[in-house]
């Protein structure tokens, strides 16, 4: 069984870089002191999810077309939720909002794939 060869070693070495670089921004900085820190770990907090969501899809074969948007757009939004719930400004009717905006990416990344 191949799992990709050299897509899925680019992939583990960016998750596991990312990983090192959030933990390492996570135990010595102060995300108060400067909103630059939080920043950089959103950033790196998206390339982390990306690089897991493309290791997945290498080791369980899955590669549809369009699978590549899917994992970023899953990515981005996952990433948002947490950027806005970390800053308390998700009220019902963002949820709804920010539920529709995902949605319609994922159905047109779909459509434009086709």
């Amino acid at each position: 069984m191949s799992f990709g060869g050299r897509k899925i070693t680019i992939s583990s070495t960016t998750w596991l870089v990312s990983l090192f670089l959030i933990l390492g921004i996570a135990l010595f900085t102060n995300p108060t002191a400067s909103v630059g820190f939080i920043v950089v770990f959103l950033i790196l907090l998206l390339i982390f999810l990306s690089s897991t969501g493309f290791i997945l899809a290498n080791i369980t074969g899955d590669r549809e077309s369009g699978y590549r948007s899917k994992i970023i757009i899953s990515s981005i939004a996952v990433v948002l939720i947490i950027m806005l719930r970390s800053t308390q400004s998700l009220g019902a009717m963002d949820w709804v909002i920010l539920v529709l905006t995902i949605a319609g990416s994922f159905f047109y990344f779909n459509k434009r794939n086709e």
